[in-house]
């Protein structure tokens, strides 16, 4: 690695305030030429530290002159923000320090902004003053006559931005008066920068002097170099203060002409000696392009990139096949630079992954980054308390959450690889959820056809594509027969990128839109997709290809297919081959084979059935959008697809049928293991078996077991690839709860990875026998959620570990057979038809709601109370009803129905008039309640976990909101869903829409079915919880409504 590179040490920093960093190196070495900006001729003009120094001191006694006040002396609590709308240019950065130099705090308005958010930002931040370029006056003007006629009557006043002339001259000018010494200063905001506005008004960020200086020192690589961003976009603005910290010559690309591969190399060819190359990877693709492209990068001792993420293709190329030096940069507005991926370029090819410690990395930034598990080996980077460049928190203990989703580096500590964005997760309308930054990141990198790639999918069965083509692909597709040969030359690209995509998402070859290549795709400042703005810009596109892809009609590009007319044996033929097909398995699929069990995956249930809508002729009939889960194997499919043709199909018969399967299911999975002879008594001290422990359940279950005196140990089984692995999602749970850490408490807990489908529940078999020997009692908390499946399916994951976990129970040496008790639910018996559910179990598979969800509940149950009868064991249900927010932190997952209803309060701005109790249990209150129950000395089958409190109503709710400042109507149910369906579809700004089809369900009809009633009688004597039917009233719904707040899920 050339010497000359380095990540300049930490301990270099000095400075208290950005005026400071540019007087102090002016009186240093002020004919150091810092800056060179070239003409649209690429004629470069060098700028000096005096000329810079000197400009925006003249700029300031020019502003000053027009009546801009600038701060008084002494005066450390004014906010005093003057905004600037104005292209990339000098002098930008020039007006910006004479601001600072006045006392004003800078506001960077993004020309891109409308003028709804640029009136947004303006109130937002308070601003006194709006500096305007004449290019962009009309724009200025508009959003102030916007601001004017708010109820605020906020005054702003129009300034146009000074010609270069009053600050580029040769005139004496003396320093403008300091009002602060840079100590003071250093403090206070002296730029606001904001979001891209990505999902609703952009968000404003402020900045520090000192954490702005902090920022600038210590991050550059020593070179004298060349960026091609603009000075507004945080990244080139950065690499202007980079430069002026760390003595080199930086040059500009001139911001009147576009990006091209002739334009850049003509630019630095008239450059003075360029070391570096700072860019964003949009130029290096550019680049990438062509020989002449690559030479040019080849050429630099460093080429970096930042604000946003480099195709792994593209970066493989270059630095694998071309040895280009290619470091990227990885921070945020919200914290600074954290690292990059500087290293040994010889040795080293991993360009991709950032160094957060390591031999080239002095800043020390590695004690303030924690990494959060995800799931999927992802992880969450958050920036701990204490780091210097951090300047905004998101959470109660001041860190800050990233939403960056990282993986580490198989090897090097300290590296990871980002992989993308929490907030940019689609998530699928079964709850599936997939990141699609890595998909398109490939097909941009992969394929020379492919200029960029969106993936949609949101509130979907499963993913699909716009595909921009390049100037090649263009020309491809105008060809005759065009759409054929553009999809074969892209599709072994797609191909590729699916192979490393999870199988819900990966993309079909029905689900590709072709766009136009003179298609504008809406892009923020720093060049990455603003996705909200594309999928509304194309939405009808996309819900034209599911509309075709949902009948059947969305063909391979080029393809057409004759439906055939089979029945019978035949269609049972044809299925087997088809499936077997997508399913892509080593194993053979019988006609009774379980399609679940078999590995059909809900993207290729999805597929499947578009296949037979496509092939087959059901005379005109639709399959049901979930027909291959609720008909899950070959036979079934086969008949339920004869019995549609004919005119038979019948929903009874699927309801009989399922019933049927049931209590086959209890039947098949109640011969359970015998009670061995126990030797001694039962122990003194207790060892708990608990599943789930990474729900909100679980985790509170685990919080108050860990605080029972008798309570030696819970073993937490868990669902993960390692022992490490495994604590780390307990940690985390507990830690999104706001729950105490392991580390503050009095009980011990070990985590294990497990497969409860397993005989030895995965632990192995030495594994199992401690675990055996142990434990005492057995909380099984671990349940699928999943609305789509039959009950059948229910049975690998769920029935089959209810099963091993009662056998462990009957097989304990702990002394004594262990207690065992189930999480179920009240669906179990949802759709019983009387007037009360009574605190038994039932014996009548109807009882139970009709989906396998509820089904696979109430099977668990009636095996629980078998195991009970005998075995001898002390088995119980645990019958839940609805659980919220818990009591002290309101901590209530985002994603339950209940949860989005709310945030609609503020998104459409009304709530449906419904006139019922709610039986809200707190989430706290139902783990404090099965504990009692566990500890009580009575013994019973099941148990209703549930609040029989008739004192919250919707009223209750309303009013919380209210006095919470959320403003919003109460209007009749239709009227709701009406509004809800008028309303954004995109979720990401308006998460209530994903329930669209479910509240539709509920309200588009006028008749409410009443479900018959939960005892608790005998509960509450077990349970002083339960017996006291706690109140959840304004004070705790206000406390869910303090929590969405501190996550953002509210504002």
């Amino acid at each position: 690695m050339p010497t000359a590179i380095q990540d300049v040490p930490g301990n270099q920093f000095h400075f208290s305030s950005i005026t400071e960093m540019v007087e102090v190196r002016a009186r240093e070495t002020p004919d150091f030429p810092i800056i060179a900006v070239p003409d649209k001729h690429f004629q470069f003009h060098q700028y000096s530290y005096r000329d810079i120094d000197d400009g925006a001191n003249r700029l300031a006694h020019y502003y000053t002159s027009l009546g801009v006040q600038p701060r008084q002396q002494g005066d450390v609590s004014s906010s005093i923000v003057t905004a600037m709308l104005a292209p990339s240019s000098i002098d930008y950065a020039i007006n910006e320090l004479a601001f600072a130099k006045m006392g004003h705090t800078t506001l960077f308005l993004s020309t891109n902004n409308s003028v709804p958010a640029l009136a947004h930002l303006l109130r937002a931040t308070g601003a006194t003053t709006l500096v305007v370029h004449p290019s962009l006056t009309s724009n200025g003007k508009s959003a102030l006559e916007e601001l004017a006629q708010e109820a605020s009557k906020q005054a702003c006043q129009l300034v146009d931005i000074a010609e270069k002339t009053v600050w580029d001259n040769d005139n004496p000018v003396k320093a403008y008066p300091r009002a602060l010494t840079p100590v003071e200063e250093g403090p206070l905001p002296v730029f606001i920068v904001h979001s891209s506005g990505s999902t609703g008004f952009p968000k404003p960020i402020i900045l520090s002097h000192k954490a702005s200086a902090y920022n600038f020192s210590g991050t550059g690589f020593g070179l004298q170099a060349f960026t091609t961003l603009p000075l507004y976009h945080n990244h080139g603005h950065s690499c202007f203060y980079r430069a002026i910290h760390g003595r080199k010559l930086l040059s500009l690309f001139p911001s009147e002409l576009p990006l091209t591969t002739a334009n850049i190399t003509a630019a630095l060819q008239n450059a003075e000696h360029t070391e570096g190359f700072y860019v964003v990877p949009y130029v290096l693709k550019l680049l990438g392009e062509s020989e002449a492209g690559i030479r040019l990068l080849q050429s630099f001792k460093i080429v970096t990139y930042g604000g946003a993420a480099c195709p792994d293709e593209l970066g493989d190329r270059l630095v694998r096949e071309h040895g280009v030096r290619l470091v990227g940069h990885y921070g945020m507005t919200e914290v600074g630079q954290l690292g990059t991926s500087l290293r040994d370029f010889e040795n080293d090819k991993d360009w991709n992954y950032v160094r957060f410690s390591g031999p080239h990395v002095t800043s020390g930034v590695a004690k303030y980054l924690q990494f959060e598990p995800q799931g999927n080996g992802s992880f969450e980077l958050v920036t701990l308390d204490g780091w210097g460049g951090k300047v905004r928190s998101n959470r109660p203990d001041n860190s800050y959450a990233s939403s960056d989703l990282f993986v580490p580096h198989p090897t090097t500590e300290g590296a990871y690889k980002f992989i993308g964005r929490l907030d940019d997760t689609i998530t699928l309308v079964n709850g599936e959820k997939c990141q699609p930054t890595g998909m398109e990141l490939s097909l941009k990198g992969e394929s020379p056809y492919i200029s960029e790639a969106i993936v949609f999918g949101i509130a979907r069965p499963h993913v699909g594509a716009l595909i921009l083509p390049t100037d090649k692909g263009s020309e491809l597709l105008g060809e005759t027969d065009g759409e054929a040969k553009y999809f074969n030359a892209i599709w072994p690209s797609i191909e590729k990128a699916n192979e490393e995509a999870p199988s819900h998402g990966k993309l079909l070859p029905e689900m590709l839109i072709f766009l136009s290549a003179n298609t504008q795709i809406p892009r923020a400042d720093k060049a990455s997709i603003i996705r909200p703005k594309v999928y509304k810009m194309f939405e009808a596109q996309i819900d034209d290809i599911y509309a075709r892809y949902e009948r059947g009609e969305a063909y391979v590009p080029g393809q057409k297919v004759a439906k055939q007319q089979l029945a019978g044996k035949q269609l049972e033929e044809y299925l087997t081959q088809m499936i077997g097909k997508h399913a892509k398995s080593d194993s053979s699929l019988e006609n009774d084979t379980d399609f679940f069990e078999f590995g059909i995956d809900s993207l290729q249930a999805a597929r499947i059935r578009t296949t037979i809508q496509k092939e087959i002729n059901l005379a005109g009939k639709t399959l049901s959008s979930n027909v291959v889960f609720e008909n899950p194997t070959v036979s079934q499919l086969a008949q339920y697809i004869d019995n549609l043709v004919s005119g038979s199909d019948s929903q009874l018969s699927k309801d009989e049928s399922q019933m049927a399967k049931m209590q086959e299911l209890v039947a098949r999975y109640s011969d359970f293991g015998q009670v061995p002879a126990q030797t001694g008594g039962p122990s003194s001290k207790r060892t708990v078996v608990l599943t789930g422990a990474t729900g909100s359940l679980g985790a509170h279950l685990l919080d108050q077991l860990l605080d029972q005196e008798d309570v030696d140990k819970v073993i937490c089984l868990v669902r993960a690839r390692s022992d490490e692995d495994a604590a780390k999602r307990v940690e985390e749970s507990l830690r999104l709860r706001c729950l105490r850490p392991l580390s503050e408490r009095r009980g011990s807990m070990v985590a294990y990875p497990s497969d409860l489908s397993l005989a030895d529940l995965g632990l192995g078999s030495e594994r199992y026998e401690q675990v055996r020997n142990a434990v005492t009692d057995i909380i099984a908390n671990a349940w699928a959620v999943n609305f789509t499946l039959n009950v059948e399916s229910f049975e690998n994951g769920n029935i089959k570990a209810i099963y091993n976990l009662i056998n462990l129970a009957i097989a304990s040496g702990s002394g004594s057979t262990a207690a065992l008790f189930f999480s179920s639910s009240v669906s179990a018996v949802a759709a019983h038809n009387g007037p009360v559910n009574a605190e038994a179990v039932s014996s009548n598979p109807a009882d139970a709601q009709s989906m396998g969800y509820a089904r696979s509940k109430w099977v668990a149950e009636n095996l629980v109370a078998l195991a009970a009868q005998t075995r001898g064991i002390r088995a119980e249900s645990l019958r839940i009803g609805q659980m919220v927010g818990d009591t002290v932190h309101g901590v209530w997952n985002e994603t339950e129905a209940i949860s989005l209803q709310l945030k609609g309060a503020q998104t459409i701005k009304a709530m449906p008039d419904l006139d019922e109790t709610l039986s809200w249990l707190p989430v706290d209150l139902a783990a404090k309640s099965i504990v009692e129950v566990i500890y009580s000395q009575s013994h019973r089958p099941l148990w209703h976990i549930l609040n029989a409190s008739k004192k919250t109503t919707w009223q209750t709710v309303w009013n919380a909101l209210r006095s919470a400042g959320i403003e919003f109507d109460v209007v009749s149910k239709k009227e709701w869903i009406a509004r809800l369906r008028k309303s954004n579809s995109d979720v990401t700004i308006n998460p209530t829409y994903k329930l669209v089809d479910f509240f539709g369900n509920k309200y588009d009809h006028d008749v409410v079915a009443k479900r018959a009633a939960y005892l608790t009688e005998e509960t509450a004597k077990a349970s002083p919880t339960i017996a006291s039917e706690p109140f959840v009233d304004e004070a705790v719904i206000g406390k869910f409504v303090e929590a969405w707040r501190r996550s953002g899920f509210l504002q």
